[in-house]
């Protein structure tokens, strides 16, 4: 499995990795990296990323994680010990799970809104107390603990796994691992604040310029981008979109209005 910052069997990098701020000047980069991607030829790994059911998206990851409860408890309850019968479903969980989350959590950072964040939030707690389930699962502990491995590449794997079950609390006492739980979710929590609040913070920053001699420097093609016109009077408005702030900053001559944007970004 693949771990997590704030839930180690958690299985991919969903809760603090997908809460990271992207800036939303990213957002036609990464649109044009979708749009490619969707022609190819792999319909697992390139997934049209429009979700049309934001509203109930909460309620979907929840039916999926008790599907994948389910699926869970049939391969620690059987008596297999075989790497390709316990760990291998058990990745191949992680997968379904990522690829039915990932897609929020992309659009959530390049095409931010109140319902994308909405459906984000709401989902947090559902993937936190999954994680910590698996990640204090005794029974699914001592499964992957007894399992036989062929080549030294799958007993490295294994190694990993038991490795990250102690780390996220498996042998801890039931209040250790309650708290632990509390822990990881205030965190996810918390990630996810701060990166909204940074998104926040740099959708809402201007520099408005009124004097043309600012700007007498950049190019045409950047000059028209910026220019606006407010009661009467043209003036220049500068972002910390990429694009416009990076033709300010290399263009820009006025020192000041430099470092008071590169100080906001």
């Amino acid at each position: 499995m693949i771990q997590d910052k704030t839930h180690r069997k958690c299985g991919f990098s969903l809760i603090n990795g997908g809460a990271k701020a992207v800036l939303p000047t990213k957002q036609k980069q990464y649109t044009a990296i979708i749009s490619q991607t969707q022609e190819m030829d792999n319909p697992i790994m390139f997934q049209n990323f429009k979700i049309t059911n934001l509203d109930t998206f909460p309620q979907a990851l929840d039916t999926l994680l008790h599907s994948q409860r389910a699926i869970i408890a049939d391969i620690t309850d059987n008596a297999s010990s075989s790497y390709s019968e316990v760990l291998k479903p058990l990745q191949d969980l992680d997968e379904e799970l990522g690829l039915f989350f990932t897609p929020l959590s992309h659009m959530n950072s390049v095409m931010n809104s109140d319902e994308t964040q909405k459906a984000y939030e709401a989902s947090l707690p559902l993937l936190s107390k999954f994680g910590s389930e698996i990640a204090q699962n005794e029974a699914l502990f001592k499964k992957i603990e007894a399992i036989t491995a062929d080549s030294e590449e799958a007993k490295t794997v294994v190694a990993h796994e038991i490795r990250d079950f102690v780390l996220s609390g498996v042998k801890l006492n039931s209040k250790d691992k309650k708290r632990m739980e509390e822990i990881s979710l205030k965190l996810s929590e918390l990630s996810n604040n701060f990166s909204q609040n940074l998104l926040n913070a740099t959708n809402d920053y201007a520099l408005i310029i009124t004097d043309a001699k600012d700007v007498a420097a950049l190019p045409q093609t950047d000059k028209d981008a910026s220019q606006e016109e407010v009661d009467g009077t043209v003036q220049y408005k500068f972002t910390l979109q990429i694009p416009s702030y990076l033709a300010y900053m290399t263009y820009g001559t006025n020192r000041e209005y430099r470092k008071r944007t590169f100080q906001s970004l």
